[in-house]
């Protein structure tokens, strides 16, 4: 009868290591999935993206309130910064028919940050994104990746980027928040003169549902001027 061998207390440790690390794969699916070099090259754009900003602005928005729409266009610059980021002066302000309610809702409601800031929540390395190459946009090729989060804020996020040089075409995040915002926003992006692959104009559509403050808005802005953010 052979003898019993007993294995090592190392390599006891060590198959438990794996075991652990097998667990936590399968039960973080994103860990185990995610390892795209294309998409890790898109978070490391997108991240570097959020230092540059606009220095021009120009918006249209709509406002539909009570049955009665406003529309609100504006031309806005960077004059100043604080702690916050750019301080934005607005150069020129109309508002079809005349009156300061829609100026009040505006303020009320930044649909452009409420998207930013689900923006910064998806680009991640190890976010669970789905790839699906050769998918044709605007009469081109490209890899489009799909993320989609439910859960009480439910989010979706869609963006469009060339596979070989890593360029952003167009990117669309839905969101609804409840008690929030319920709607979508699409950025569409070019390379400017420096190479830089920004974003040169976006459209959203949306219901606020805040009570008291519920409204349709639809917004189109373009961006021009980029410049990178001062160094802290």
């Amino acid at each position: 009868m052979g003898q019993l061998v007993r294995p090592k207390a190392s390599t006891l440790r060590f198959s438990m290591c794996v075991g652990i690390c097998v667990v936590a794969l399968m039960s973080n699916p994103s860990l185990a999935q995610n390892q795209d070099t294309l998409w890790l090259k898109v978070v490391t754009k997108m991240k570097a993206n959020q230092q540059m900003v606009p220095r021009d602005v120009e918006l249209t928005m709509y406002v539909t309130k009570d049955e009665q729409q406003s529309q609100i266009n504006i031309q806005k610059r960077i004059t100043s910064w604080n702690q916050h980021g750019a301080v934005y002066t607005n150069l020129k302000t109309t508002v079809v028919p005349a009156s300061p309610e829609p100026k009040k809702e505006m303020k009320a409601f930044d649909m452009k940050s409420v998207m930013n800031g689900i923006s910064g929540e998806i680009f991640k390395p190890d976010a669970n994104v789905k790839r699906t190459d050769d998918v044709i946009l605007g009469g081109k090729k490209w890899s489009l990746f799909e993320l989609k989060e439910g859960g009480l804020k439910k989010t979706s996020m869609k963006i469009w980027v060339h596979p070989e040089t890593t360029q952003i075409y167009q990117q669309e995040i839905e969101a609804y928040i409840p008690m929030g915002f319920d709607g979508k926003m699409q950025t569409f992006y070019d390379l400017e003169d420096e190479g830089n692959n920004l974003p040169v104009m976006s459209k959203s559509s949306g219901v606020v549902l805040i009570p008291f403050r519920k409204m349709t808005l639809s917004i189109t802005e373009s961006y021009k001027n980029w410049i990178s953010r001062p160094a802290n």
